[in-house]
Parts: C-alpha cells; structure tokens; sequence
C-alpha cells in the first residue's frame, strides 16, 4: 500500500497560507533559543505535563494510507480537564500579541486536540497557546474551551483522490521495478562486484527510466493542475 505522509504544520500553513512573500529567517541560534525556552516552560507548569507528545491520524483511499502527524509541545492534565499546548516564541511587542492574532496557530493545536479526542473520547478539550515575548522575555496564555463536535466539524478530514488511480499504480509499480535493479546493483558493488561496461550501461539505463518517469509524472500532476 502507497502511503503519503503530512505534517500537521505542513498541513495548516497550507490551508492558511498569506502573509509576506519574503519568508522571515530565523538563523540556527534563534532555533536553538527557542528549543530551550519550550523546554522550560514545559517544566515550569504547576500541572501534570506531557511534553512532546506525538500524535497521528490515517485515512485509507483507495489502497492508498493518507497519514498526518505532529508533536503538539504538551498535553497538561488539570483535574478532570485536558488541555493541548502549543508554544511559540515571537518578535512581536507583548502588547500587540492577540488572541485571534495567528488562526494559523490555532489551527495546529485544534489538530492536535481533535486527534487526542478521536483517541481518549472525551466531549469537551481545552487548548492554550503560550505565547514567549522574546526580547521582554514575558510569556501570555490564551485558553479556549472546545467541544469534539466543534472540532471534528472544523476539522474534517476529507480526501478526494483527483488522478487516474490506473496510471498511479502502473507508475508506482515502475518505480518499484528501477528500486529494484538499484538495490542489486548496490548489493553487486557492496559485495566486491567489479565495475563493468555492463554494469555502467545498467546504471544508464536505470537512471534514463526514472527520468521518463518523472516526466510522466510531472505531466500527470500537469492534468490534475488544470495545466493544457
């Protein structure tokens, strides 16, 4: 079975997809600083935290698994209450942090809260998003309250295979056929095969068909577009 994996990040950037069209770069010392403060606000909760927790949701089409996943940065357990917790660090003035100021946001943790209802049925979830104010190193919480029926209506998860599912499979199996030849020939040379016209003209071969493949697909995906 063909499967096809999405990130829930991924997935609701997509779906929320505006803003600049210059993307803002943030170097690796901005990412690591981050890393660290989610790391302390996770043990700094006066609750029952679940850091890093990893969730999952499939849907089988078709023969083909549709599989969207994601780490949400903490489920807490408050008394009877479950809250989904997601973190993010910003550049923007403490004040003008609002809490419908990045839907993008909510998004993801809705995700989170619908695939943690789906798999601990419960009728009403709680979902905070802690913003960290990094230059004034302040933190601001907003807490909603939603029902399983609220989330699954906003978060239907809905596919609509739009190819040739024919094609698809005659060109999956194509590929298969060229991963193939590469494993042997692979295992040929890791075993102590010794290069050959032969081998050279295989090797031409094998990379001459992945790139009438990827033709193929390209042109495929070209139809489903609406591209002539």
């Amino acid at each position: 079975m063909f499967k096809i994996t999405c990130s829930v990040r991924t997935l609701v950037e997509f779906v929320y997809l505006c803003g600049d069209l210059v993307r803002p770069f943030h170097d690796v010392q901005r990412a690591q600083e981050g890393a660290k403060i989610h790391r302390l606000l996770q043990r700094s909760s006066k609750d029952h935290y679940e850091a890093e927790v990893a969730f999952r949701h499939t849907t089988i089409l078709d023969d083909i698994c549709f599989e969207v996943e994601g780490r949400a940065d903490g489920v807490i357990h408050r008394n009877d209450e479950i809250i989904i917790d997601e973190i993010k660090t910003t550049d923007v003035p403490y004040d003008e942090i609002m809490e419908d100021g990045m839907p993008v946001h909510w998004a993801q943790a809705k995700c989170y809260a619908y695939f943690y209802c789906v798999k601990h049925p419960r009728d009403t979830i709680l979902i905070s998003l802690t913003y960290y104010q990094m230059a004034e190193a302040r933190t601001k919480i907003f807490e909603k309250a939603f029902t399983f029926a609220q989330l699954e209506k906003e978060i239907h998860v809905h596919y609509e295979v739009v190819a040739d599912m024919k094609i698809l499979r005659e060109l999956l199996g194509e590929y298969g056929k060229i991963g193939s030849n590469l494993n042997q020939i692979a295992r040929y040379f890791n075993t102590g095969g010794e290069r050959s016209l032969a081998m050279e003209e295989e090797i031409r071969h094998c990379i001459s068909e992945l790139f009438k493949l990827r033709k193929e697909v390209l042109k495929l995906a070209g139809e489903v577009d609406g591209d002539p």
